[in-house]
């Protein structure tokens, strides 16, 4: 277990995070041959799974593959007696359960969010547009959904008090979401933290050629970029590092580059985007007793450019002046090392094909 963060609001109240890895806190082993194997692809998927603790509350992120081992870690391990709340970063079955592909055909059922419901964790949180996928994902009526939460971009999830700010990042799916926490006004030891999902890996991003939003994930990255550098960056699986600073991906990260890119691009065609009225992202609940607006984090929407991309991205495919090789090549940097660079015009951001992780 990584404890990343402890440290006291201005009222008293505790937070703590903890960062939980699949093959170290949970699914790591048991005598149940078919168990283990889903142990065993749990670990070489590195999900993780965070639990954020105010006080004696919990809420757990993106708890799967393992449910009951993730609950009886928390509660026997962390001595956590309240798990209250459940916030799934988008629907795919490695976060939320449910049927998994694998590599030698068929699928390998794992354990999700009725496993959740089970561990007597009622209250579950997801972006609304990932209502269909999970209802199909476990085979659940609309009267089985009536209960859960739908998060829309700028919402918030109270915690014991203590705000979780949604951001809506739609790409890797089609309602992807991660969940800030701000910095407290005091405490020396709080830094924002930024829980990513898939949106955002260390060092790249998730894939998006999957679903008909894909290219959407540089916008919503670059949304992200406007979080402050000391934001610790807490992604979805550990392909390259348990966290970072969003500082240090702004410098090196090949999907933040990119979005940088593409928005450099449509601002020398269409002019600089002239964002609207911003979005307060701060930890809102002692707001009311004085007054915090001028520590308050803004994060800036970016204008919306998606059908603009894609007119100059299939622009860019009839000028014979376009990277034949980059558009051959047909995947990006960041997923398998090849060029992601367009020799006459700007980086492709659109995948035709191709493999790349999660």
């Amino acid at each position: 277990m990584v404890k990343l963060i402890e440290y006291k609001t201005d009222d008293g109240k505790s937070i703590e995070i903890h960062q939980l890895l699949a093959g170290r806190e949970f699914a790591r082993k048991s005598d149940d041959k078919q168990t283990q194997s889903i142990f065993n692809s749990a670990k070489s998927s590195a999900n993780f799974c965070y639990c954020i603790l105010v006080d004696n509350e919990a809420c757990l992120v993106d708890p799967s593959w393992d449910v009951d081992g993730i609950f009886q870690y928390c509660r026997n391990d962390l001595n956590i007696p309240n798990i209250s709340t459940t916030i799934y970063t988008h629907w795919h079955p490695d976060h939320v359960g449910g049927f998994m592909p694998t590599t030698v055909g068929g699928r390998l059922k794992i354990s999700g969010l009725p496993e959740v419901l089970e561990n007597g964790c009622s209250t579950i949180y997801f972006g609304a547009d990932e209502l269909e996928k999970i209802k199909q994902m476990h085979k659940l009526s609309d009267k089985d959904v009536e209960p859960f939460h739908l998060l829309k971009d700028n919402d918030q999830v109270m915690l014991n008090g203590i705000n979780l700010d949604i951001i809506s990042t739609p790409g890797h799916t089609v309602g992807s979401l991660c969940i800030y926490l701000s910095k407290a006004n005091n405490d020396p030891k709080s830094i924002p933290m930024l829980i990513t999902g898939d949106t955002l890996f260390i060092g790249s991003c998730g894939r998006f050629d999957q679903n008909r939003e894909g290219m959407k994930i540089f916008h919503s990255i670059n949304r992200l970029s406007y979080l402050p550098d000391l934001t610790m960056v807490l992604p979805g699986h550990n392909y390259a590092g348990s966290n970072s600073k969003l500082g240090q991906e702004k410098l090196y990260n090949s999907a933040i580059m990119q979005g940088k890119q593409l928005m450099d691009r449509l601002n020398e065609i269409y002019g600089e985007a002239t964002p609207p009225a911003t979005l307060s992202r701060a930890n809102t609940s002692s707001i009311s007793s004085k007054n915090n607006f001028d520590n308050m984090i803004q994060l800036i929407p970016i204008k919306n450019y998606t059908e603009r991309a894609l007119q100059i991205y299939n622009d860019m495919l009839k000028e014979e002046k376009s990277c034949k090789v980059a558009n051959a090549n047909s995947t990006m940097y960041f997923a398998n090392g090849f060029n992601y660079k367009c020799a006459s015009c700007f980086p492709v951001i659109h995948v035709i094909g191709g493999d790349s992780k999660v």
